[in-house]
């Protein structure tokens, strides 16, 4: 399981009681762990390698899961709503039936990349700046969303703001 442990960043209460649920092959451990802390609960599983794990049926309710690798797990049927994915990796993961509803952000990659190491140096350069280019055009897309709704905003609260033209100040 968690083979690169000098990675793991999140609670070690938390990393104990799921290696303990995947060694025992039992998710249900993990679930019944994360329900008795109550609905607000929010794991902290940072950086934790589950690799070809089997974490079917899992819940991970807005988990902090930044960095995980979950490359070939099975994740058939978990609930990953709200959980903090930035920087997972789901490489021929199974993810049939997984929720993953907002806040969520998934980046989908279409294209394989082989392993950096073993690109040339200029292969890796291009690599590198296309994938820079496309995180500065998501930033620049999200930037004018939030523009645009900010404009949208500050004429709603002028409006509201401001009397109406038929207004007479003698009044």
């Amino acid at each position: 399981m968690a083979s690169a442990e000098e990675d793991f960043l999140g609670n070690d209460k938390h990393y104990k009681v799921l290696r303990k649920a995947l060694l025992e092959k039992n998710i249900s451990l993990w679930n019944e762990f994360s329900a008795s802390l109550g609905p607000r609960f929010r794991a902290d599983l940072r950086g934790m390698n589950l690799e070809g794990q089997n974490l079917a049926g899992i819940h991970l309710v807005g988990a902090r899961r930044e960095g995980t690798c979950f490359d070939k797990a099975d994740l058939t049927g978990a609930d990953l709503t709200g959980a903090t994915l930035m920087g997972a990796t789901f490489r021929e993961a199974v993810l049939s039936g997984t929720r993953l509803k907002a806040p969520t952000r998934v980046v989908v990659h279409k294209k394989t990349v082989e392993n950096p190491e073993t690109l040339d140096p200029e292969t890796r350069r291009r690599l590198k700046i296309e994938r820079m280019q496309e995180q500065a055009e998501g930033f620049l897309l999200e930037r004018a969303k939030k523009e645009a709704a900010l404009v949208k905003q500050k004429a709603l609260v002028k409006a509201k703001n401001n009397p109406s033209p038929f207004w007479n100040e003698g009044n």
